[in-house]
């Protein structure tokens, strides 16, 4: 990929944890809804706020505000990830669908997919 299309950029994750930063109140309680440590959901701020030319959250002893750019970034990404999450809707899932990953010795799966399809038919 051409290296000046890469920096114009912005991964739906950062928009994620603008938007994290913004509801939960600071980074630490972001960086724990959404399942990431602290030092990335930082990182991804240095990179919006490079990107954006400014700070987007005031740091205070009660957590983390945004500022007036970031006000304005905030808008931008609750649209971004709204249309993202609208572009996957046209593939069938509904807004709840969630990809779950599980980690499991080859004795155990067959028995963890039975229960797992068992569980599903019963519920519907």
């Amino acid at each position: 990929m051409h290296r000046r299309y890469q920096q114009s950029i912005i991964p739906t994750e950062i928009m994620r944890s603008v938007v994290g930063i913004s509801e939960a109140g600071s980074i630490t309680k972001a960086a724990k809804l959404l399942g990431l440590s602290q030092p990335a959901i930082s990182s991804q701020i240095k990179r919006i706020e490079h990107a954006v030319g400014g700070s987007i959250f005031q740091k205070s002893a009660n957590g983390s505000s945004t500022t007036e750019l970031g006000k304005l970034v905030l808008i931008q990404a609750r649209k971004i990830l709204e249309a993202n999450d609208q572009l996957l809707l046209l593939r069938g899932a509904s807004p709840e669908d969630q990809t779950i990953r599980l980690g499991l010795a080859n004795f155990y799966s067959q028995r963890a997919m039975e229960g797992m399809s068992k569980a599903a038919m019963s519920n519907v």
